[in-house]
């Protein structure tokens, strides 16, 4: 399994770029081998306590994929690898 941390500009990007790779279908469904995990905004910890941290919006649409096969990603998407993924597959 290969898993891809994604991140666009906006949603509509996105959108684009995971029909562009064959991940979804023009409505957005995940196809065959492929699993989508939208989302969408994202916040870490800036600082702050525990009780009041203190959060800040990080710039883009975020979109995990799950699949069997390396996928090619157009221009508009930037894949990283995080050190600590927040979301992981089940």
């Amino acid at each position: 399994m290969i898993d891809y941390y994604l991140q666009t500009a906006d949603e509509p990007t996105m959108l684009a770029a995971l029909i562009e790779a064959g991940v979804t279908d023009d409505e957005g469904n995940p196809t065959e081998g492929h699993a989508v995990e939208v989302i969408g905004t994202w916040f870490e910890r800036t600082g702050g306590t525990d009780e009041e941290p203190v959060m800040a919006q990080l710039p883009g649409w975020h979109v995990n994929v799950r699949c069997f096969a390396p996928l090619q990603w157009p221009e508009s998407v930037t894949v990283t690898q995080p050190k600590t993924p927040w979301r992981v597959w089940g």
